[in-house]
């Protein structure tokens, strides 16, 4: 307080959030089943409302045979998929208001704030460097040429009946499923040995999983760096009075603002060259990449935010207001990627690309 008329303010703020600092595994599947030479045309009948009924599979099993739906030696190892995503988010803000009270009936105040927040992320997974699929293909009875089977018996740990499932539900699911946990699913097949070193029956030696020693270990996706800045400074005068209209008060309330925001946003890109179908599972595609190159995106936009709010006090009961502004929402900075980018272990038929645009108000 320098005085009773005017009051000074400044503060300074810095924040800072981790996703999975401690580099965690964000998510960990095994699929096992059957397919190629054992699969089916799977029949799916819809024949009630989503809320009194399941749909109808028929025609489901090894060659549909339903009889052997859950037959272990007919089942064996397909595609393994690790995924973990990592981010930062680091704030730094200061802020500073001047308020002078000129009367008892007005107050007006001016000031401005910067802030300067930094957006870091990036993924990894088994699908960037292909080892998703070292031991894809189901195995023998498959005929895919690669997959693991019969798999232990060790790794399944029972099953859950799909009998009756949401009681008073009609329609037909498959008998049951497997209960069997992808770590364990995971270590077996690591437990086999270096394909590179040796022989190992079962590894999808021909679908380009290069560099697989053994271990499922997820590499960086490049599509997926992206580092976002992003600087603001907000300028502001506002101010606040009171008066009467015949006997009854009236609250003023008036302002602008002025928005600067500056955005830098770096991403890596690279174009896809080849597109293949995989032996071991005809409906995965693998993608060849060419070397990746920054790409990096400047914008800035600037907006002047007026408002005014008025209130009368007509009687004790009867209030009439009326309000006006301008607002800005900003987007989020994971929104703000520069890149468009196809990402490795899609499906035939269903082939997709993402990206952000940087230039977003």
């Amino acid at each position: 307080d320098v005085n009773e008329k005017l009051t000074v303010e400044a503060d300074g703020a810095y924040a800072k959030s981790w996703l999975n600092p401690g580099n965690t595994i964000g998510s960990s599947n095994g699929d096992i089943g059957y397919g190629g030479a054992l699969g089916t045309n799977l029949g799916f009948n819809i024949t009630a409302d989503s809320n009194k009924a399941f749909p109808t599979i028929s025609n489901f099993g090894p060659a549909g045979n339903a009889g052997r739906w859950a037959d272990p030696t007919v089942i064996g190892s397909h595609v393994t998929v690790l995924q973990t995503q990592k981010n930062t988010d680091e704030l730094k803000q200061f802020r500073g208001v001047v308020t002078w009270k000129a009367a008892d009936d007005i107050t007006l105040k001016a000031g401005g704030q910067y802030t300067d927040d930094t957006f870091n992320l990036l993924n990894r997974s088994t699908f960037t460097n292909n080892f998703w699929q070292a031991y894809a293909g189901y195995g023998g009875p498959s005929g895919q040429g690669s997959g693991v089977s019969p798999l232990p018996s060790s790794l399944y740990q029972g099953t859950i009946s799909l009998n009756n499932f949401i009681p008073g539900f009609a329609g037909s699911l498959p008998p049951s499923l497997l209960i069997y946990s992808p770590q364990a699913y995971q270590n077996y097949l690591t437990s086999l040995g270096n394909p590179q070193a040796q022989n190992v029956p079962g590894f999808n030696y021909n679908g380009g999983v290069n560099g697989f020693t053994g271990q499922f270990v997820e590499a960086v996706d490049p599509g997926s760096i992206l580092s976002v800045n992003e600087k603001t400074l907000s300028l502001f005068f506002s101010g606040a009075m009171e008066g009467r209209i015949g006997n009854m008060p009236l609250h003023a309330a008036f302002g602008v603002r002025t928005e600067n925001t500056r955005l830098l946003s770096i991403g890596q890109g690279r174009a896809p060259t080849q597109i293949t179908r995989s032996a071991a599972d005809p409906t995965l595609l693998s993608i060849a990449f060419t070397d990746t190159q920054p790409i990096a995106n400047r914008s800035s936009y600037t907006y002047v935010l007026p408002s005014v709010d008025l209130r009368l006090e007509v009687t004790d009961n009867l209030q009439l207001r009326f309000d006006a502004s301008r607002t800005l929402t900003r987007p989020g900075l994971s929104l703000l990627n520069p890149v468009v980018g196809i990402g490795n272990g899609q499906r035939v038929g269903a082939l997709s690309g993402s990206g952000g645009n940087p230039n977003l108000k």
